[in-house]
């Protein structure tokens, strides 16, 4: 979800759904918890019809740097 979300290849939120394997109303639940309880900014561009990251993205959300991770 990360991975889509940063490269903006997620789709339309049933295609994105469908990529994930989750139904639409999972979805909205994911997006939900990382939008409101962990603060982070996730937006949907029409035009282009990807959700994207605008400021804060998970790594930064959880307190980690990509070096973090090795």
């Amino acid at each position: 979800m990360d991975f889509m979300i940063q490269h903006r290849c997620t789709g339309t939120p049933v295609e994105f759904a469908e990529k994930l394997e989750l139904s639409r109303s999972v979805l909205f639940e994911y997006l939900a918890y990382l939008r409101y309880d962990l603060g982070i900014d996730i937006l949907y561009d029409k035009y282009q019809c990807t959700y994207h990251y605008d400021g804060t993205n998970l790594y930064t959300a959880l307190g980690l740097t990509p070096e973090s991770n090795n």
